[in-house]
């Protein structure tokens, strides 16, 4: 870890001191342990999207998609009327 020379030793023995002293030995593992599993879980879903970002990046753009031409725009603003639910009479 850059910055933690070894001057500084006495300062993680005393974060593991307050460390132990707050949670306890019972409880210190399992902090560890969903501690490493936390940082597991970031560091793949931090890979997976810099591969699917550089497979985006790498992909050939299909022109057809991206513009689209105006007939087809022009048929799409013309939808259907959208169906109203019936009004009930109030009986009596």
């Amino acid at each position: 870890m850059p910055g933690l020379g070894l001057g500084h030793w006495w300062i993680l023995l005393i974060i593991a001191a307050l460390a132990l002293i707050i949670f306890g030995p019972q409880r210190l593992p399992e902090l560890g342990a969903g501690l490493g599993k936390a940082i597991r879980e970031f560091r793949k879903g931090a890979s997976e999207m810099t591969e699917s970002l550089k497979e985006e990046a790498t992909k050939p753009v299909d022109k057809t998609s991206a513009d689209p031409t105006p007939a087809a725009t022009d048929a799409s603003s013309e939808s259907p009327p959208v169906p109203t639910a019936p009004t009930e009479t109030p009986k009596g």
